[in-house]
């Protein structure tokens, strides 16, 4: 019984090892508005059925009624969910708090409503709600499953046996207070078991949702690193199955870029921003290499779809001389104007106002900088039609996070959803349109103050950021490290 119950818990420890969390469980907006600019964090929760927190931190002034409508794109008609009031948080007078519950994996907009007595805005902010663990139902864990079953039933029929057998028997006091303490520890262990068995039963109820669901937004990505003899490119394959593509469409362009790249290598030493292009109809696409050292590269892509389904795609290369000549290449293809990177640190004139060494897990990380040129505040000039742009890595490569002073939304899945529901949300004012958060990125800041929305972290460990600004035509790129505790 003893190594029946170790195996066991070995293989629970062995279920929740696989189900491993990675990312960002924060999805944060800035809403820049001239009477009531705010910021909105909305935490995602970790299965299905299980709400979503939604909070909205007010600059200024305060709103006397926020709501929040939930919809849902099928096939590219929104569904309204559900419609929540948010309430203001006790002892606060600028915090709205609210949850929706999220009962369907798939993309969605939340509708930020705000109302005030000579005042109306509603503000679409696109979430996209995955399984946060990569399911895989191989033949180990079905046979396995399979076996659990066939024990439980086996010593459901053998406590049956037992009790009808011994009931016959009961001779004498002693032996049937014997009897009667081992019909109870039968039953507490067969208790024990079926409730066990009922636990992995509704897991792999919800592992086959989740495995289906990932089946539907299956995206990956497969890399290489070619040359000429001369340069070097990498190529990626975007790789989606049928019914990705019907249901999510093409990849569309983001800040005028069908793809944002970020290369990192292994030590944080180096980090380039490229912009690969496509060139051919099977999502193949390449960009030329800077001058980036051998070893482990870790890759993040940023990819948007017609769907409004914007996803971030990881995957890693190793990068050393053995690089044979490409057979689908164009070795005429040029660096984006806006590609930059940092190979050699140095010091760029952007400063951290506030910095610390290290900051507490769930709780708000300031991000405010200023930038200088020759001691004096600088011209801020738009960069990819951003002030900003801040790439944040985890030391172990398990969070990353692409950040602009709009917060960590994906313009493009913004206007696709601006633009839809305008059609199919009956709760929308036709009149109401939410394009100051991206406009007024588009003229310079001319007293070189630079302002993110703040960050949420909840994975404790080293972290290294990347903050770029563009100044006078120069891509300007400062590294800062710190510990989350």
């Amino acid at each position: 019984m003893r190594k029946i119950f170790k195996t066991l818990l070995s293989y629970i420890f062995f279920l929740e090892m696989i189900f491993a969390h990675v990312g960002l469980n924060y999805i944060i907006y800035k809403h820049e508005d001239e009477k009531m600019p705010f910021q909105a964090y909305i935490k995602l929760p970790k299965n299905l059925s299980q709400p979503a927190d939604v909070v909205l931190k007010f600059i200024d002034d305060y709103p006397t009624s926020v709501e929040i409508h939930s919809l849902k794109n099928n096939s590219g008609t929104f569904t309204l969910l559900s419609k929540n009031k948010s309430q203001l948080v006790s002892g606060e007078i600028n915090t709205f708090s609210s949850q929706i519950i999220l009962e369907e994996y798939g993309v969605y907009s939340f509708n930020l409503t705000v109302t005030d007595q000579d005042y109306y805005e509603e503000i679409s902010v696109p979430v996209n709600f995955f399984p946060q663990e990569k399911v895989i139902l191989g033949d180990r864990l079905s046979k396995a499953i399979m076996l659990l079953f066939l024990f439980v039933l086996l010593y459901g029929i053998y406590l049956i046996f037992f009790v009808s057998s011994t009931s016959s028997t009961f001779n004498s006091k002693m032996l049937k207070r014997s009897n009667e303490r081992n019909s109870k520890i039968l039953f507490l262990n067969f208790t024990f078991f079926s409730l066990l068995i009922v636990f992995l039963g509704l897991n792999l109820k919800n592992d086959l949702k989740m495995e289906s669901f990932q089946s539907n937004f299956s995206i990956d990505s497969e890399i290489e690193i070619i040359s000429d003899g001369n340069k070097n490119y990498l190529n990626v394959q975007i790789i989606n199955n049928k019914e990705a593509k019907i249901i999510h469409g093409d990849i569309i362009p983001d800040h005028g870029k069908m793809m944002h790249m970020f290369i990192i290598s292994d030590d944080h030493s180096q980090m380039a921003h490229l912009h690969p292009v496509r060139i051919d109809e099977q999502n193949l696409f390449s960009v030329k290499l800077p001058s980036i050292n051998y070893g482990k590269l870790n890759i993040f892509m940023d990819i948007a779809f017609e769907s409004g389904l914007a996803k971030t795609l990881k995957n890693t290369v190793f990068f050393n001389k053995k690089i044979t000549t490409p057979i689908r290449s164009d070795s005429s293809l040029k660096n984006d104007i806006d590609d930059s990177w940092l190979l050699v640190p140095k010091e760029s004139g952007v400063i951290w106002i506030n910095k610390k060494d290290s900051y507490n897990s769930e709780s708000e990380i300031p991000l405010s900088f200023k930038v200088l040129k020759n001691g004096i505040p600088a011209t801020i000039e738009p960069y990819i039609g951003m002030h900003g742009h801040i790439a944040l890595l985890k030391k172990d490569e398990n969070v990353f996070v692409h950040l602009h002073p709009t917060g960590t939304i994906n313009m493009a899945s913004k206007i696709f959803l601006e633009n839809n529901i305008n059609i199919n949300n009956p709760f929308r004012d036709k009149n109401s349109n939410d394009k100051t958060s991206y406009q007024a990125h588009e003229h310079s800041n001319k007293n070189g103050q630079l302002q993110f929305p703040s960050l949420i972290l909840d994975k404790k460990g080293s972290y290294s950021l990347w903050v770029q600004v563009k100044v006078e035509g120069e891509v300007l790129t400062q590294k800062f490290n710190f510990e989350l505790i």
